[in-house]
């Protein structure tokens, strides 16, 4: 047998593994160790959020008491489970208020302006999109912050789009 040009010969099987990135030659497949870890962390804090919801709503639902507001397109709840109001839902959001929320008519029609625009926004849609990116990209402390600013903004939008509908000159009173 003649030698390549460059005087090496070749492996005459195929039992030479070659070293690469991946650790397979040595037995370790790092690879796929790392896609192992990352989908535990899917699913673990899919699972952390996932029942962080059911929580919260079964607490929501023994916790409230059906309000009539007139002009309302969604159900309106009272609950004290909550440090303040919200849109809580997907399929069939409701907005929730506090007691706080009620001290007298113009504090109580100004947060329920502001649940509307967030459900005008699709602001509870965006929400779930969030804990999607988080699950997703739960080892991306960017991902974690994106999150945190996006929250931030979407409160921000909604407090202008309220304004907005409200009325500048109400701005101070709300």
């Amino acid at each position: 047998t003649a030698l390549p040009e460059n005087g090496v010969p070749k492996p005459q099987n195929d039992q030479t593994a070659p070293l690469h990135s991946s650790g397979a030659a040595n037995g370790t497949d790092w690879e796929a160790m790392a896609q192992f870890a990352r989908l535990c962390g899917m699913i673990l804090s899919g699972a952390f959020f996932t029942s962080s919801n059911i929580h919260l709503h079964r607490k929501l639902k023994r916790n409230r008491k059906q309000m009539e507001i007139p002009q309302c397109p969604l159900p309106v709840y009272l609950t004290d489970s909550l440090p303040s109001p919200c849109l809580y839902g997907i399929g069939k959001p409701v907005i929730y208020v506090t007691p706080e929320s009620l001290f007298d008519k113009k504090r109580t029609e100004y947060v329920i302006a502001h649940e509307l625009t967030h459900h005008r926004q699709k602001d509870h849609i965006w929400s779930v999109v969030r804990i999607l990116c988080l699950c997703t990209h739960w080892f991306n402390p960017l991902v974690w912050l994106a999150a945190v600013l996006s929250r931030r903004d979407s409160e921000l939008a909604c407090d202008e789009g309220t304004l907005h509908r409200i009325g500048r000159e109400n701005r101070v009173e709300y």
